[in-house]
């Protein structure tokens, strides 16, 4: 396949995951009972996974599962 845009540089990928998260879920979300998981999961999850641009958000997440 080939290979994925890169990600936005003018946001981190927490700032990335928060916006995909937040319109996925329709709502912010947080954590803050684990404030470091809540930060990895937007981070990681949604900011550097579902924030590359090779599956569309629907598929991704099929894959994910």
């Amino acid at each position: 396949g080939r290979i994925a845009s890169p990600l936005p540089e003018d946001k981190t990928s927490v700032e990335l995951g928060t916006e995909i998260q937040t319109a996925l879920i329709g709502r912010p979300v947080g954590n803050e009972f684990v404030p470091i998981m809540d930060e990895f999961l937007k981070g990681y999850l949604f900011g550097e996974i579902f924030g590359r641009d090779i599956l569309e958000y629907k598929t991704r997440k099929l894959a994910t599962v």
